[in-house]
C-alpha cells in the first residue's frame, strides 16, 4: 500500500469521531508517513530491506539527511556528489 492510501483511510477514520476510530487513525497516519518516507529515501538512493528494521533505518536515514542539511547550509565539509555516504 502507498502512503497516500494509508492517509486516505486515516482521514475516513478521523471523520467517524469515535475513540476507537481516532486511535486507529493514529496508526494509519504513522504508516502513511512511514511509507512516504521510505519512498522518499529510496528515490534519493538509500536502500531498504523491506523488513521490520526499516522503521529504525528510516529514522536514522532521515536524521542523516538532517545532519547533511545542517552541514550543507552552514559548512562546506559535506559532499553531495559522493554516493559513498549513503546507506
Amino acid at each position: 500500500m502507498s502512503g497516500q492510501q494509508f492517509l486516505d483511510v486515516a482521514k475516513k477514520l478521523v471523520s467517524m469521531r469515535t475513540e476507537a476510530a481516532l486511535r486507529t487513525a493514529i496508526g494509519r497516519g504513522y504508516y502513511a508517513a512511514f511509507n512516504c518516507s521510505v519512498q522518499f529515501l529510496m528515490d534519493l538512493g538509500f536502500s531498504m530491506s523491506q523488513a521490520a528494521s526499516d522503521h529504525e533505518k528510516v529514522y536514522y536515514d532521515l536524521k542523516k539527511l538532517w545532519y547533511w542539511r545542517n552541514g550543507g547550509n552552514c559548512q562546506n565539509f559535506v559532499s553531495f556528489t559522493s554516493s559513498s555516504e549513503r546507506g
